[in-house]
């Protein structure tokens, strides 16, 4: 069809192709305000977890209030290219006329700094971007490190020490219940998991949001599960090092107290005349 074709009209390039006129002009109904706010839900939810798929999905609009089907949810989930990640075969299949680039390092020792350099791509939504920039202010990268953990340990240790004082036991319940509504989590004693992410967490909001992460990955959290959930905020170490000291400090003072004890007598000591000392037992204490 060409609207702008000088040589045909419109109504008689539509009876060439049999194609009725309101067909044409037909453009489509507009999403209506709801359709666009559960897109505007669904892609916040997808970014925050992209292996949720339609089921999950709808549960979680469930659970916050709205009125949907599964069939609903994959029709609005198909045309924003959602689709649950997951472990699967064939996930990558490169244009066969795409240029294939060497890898330049292999067979190289990086054997000092500045000898080798890397870029990354990293996507980043404008919630997390601010942070970003944030953390790169006070982060000096020192060194790389094959391992994941060790890469992360030297990363921390160059950053800016923020004392952050701990939450009360209050703030902390108001967050783990704010959090439940807002993801839609399927726990099977939510009042349970409540006071258990506060009892571990010790108020430490990272170990807050480790353990609500960690559960939110759960398809259904229950009680089995919420007795499992640990984290080292929450571990009590007793420090043994006043008693350390108080028994190092006995051990040596009874040392010293045995030295005089076994002596019955004074041994004092003489110059002869002929310039040499001599040992003499003295008289019995």
């Amino acid at each position: 069809m060409s609207p702008e074709s000088r040589d045909a009209w419109l109504a008689g390039q539509c009876d060439l192709l049999g194609l009725p006129r309101s067909t044409w002009y037909d453009r489509g109904a507009e999403p209506s305000t709801l359709n666009l706010e559960l897109m505007r839900r669904l892609d916040e939810e997808y970014t925050a977890h992209p292996f949720y798929g339609s089921r999950r999905m709808t549960a979680v609009l469930r659970r916050a209030g709205y009125v949907v089907n599964r069939k609903r949810v994959l029709r609005l989930m198909r045309p924003m290219g959602l689709a649950a990640i997951y472990p699967q075969p064939a996930l990558s299949h490169p244009d066969p006329d795409h240029r294939l680039y060497p890898y330049l390092l292999r067979g190289v020792t990086v054997t000092g700094p500045d000898q080798v350099w890397s870029t990354d791509f990293t996507h980043l939504t404008p919630t997390l971007a601010a942070f970003w920039l944030a953390v790169f202010e006070v982060t000096q990268v020192v060194g790389c490190a094959r391992q994941k953990k060790a890469g992360l340990a030297k990363l921390w240790w160059k950053m800016t020490e923020i004392d952050i004082p701990p939450l009360t036991p209050e703030a902390t319940r108001d967050i783990v219940q704010t959090y439940i509504a807002k993801q839609g989590m399927l726990i099977e004693a939510p009042g349970l998991f409540v006071g258990h992410v506060v009892k571990q967490s010790g108020g430490n909001p990272q170990a807050i949001a480790d353990m609500l992460n960690d559960s939110s990955k759960e398809r259904r959290v229950d009680k089995r599960k919420i007795r499992e959930l640990r984290h080292a905020a929450g571990v009590r170490y007793f420090d043994f090092t006043p008693v350390l000291i108080v028994a190092l400090a006995a051990v040596v003072g009874a040392r010293y107290l045995a030295i005089g004890t076994g002596d019955t007598e004074v041994v004092h000591l003489r110059r002869d005349a002929g310039g040499g000392r001599d040992l003499h037992p003295g008289v019995p204490v």
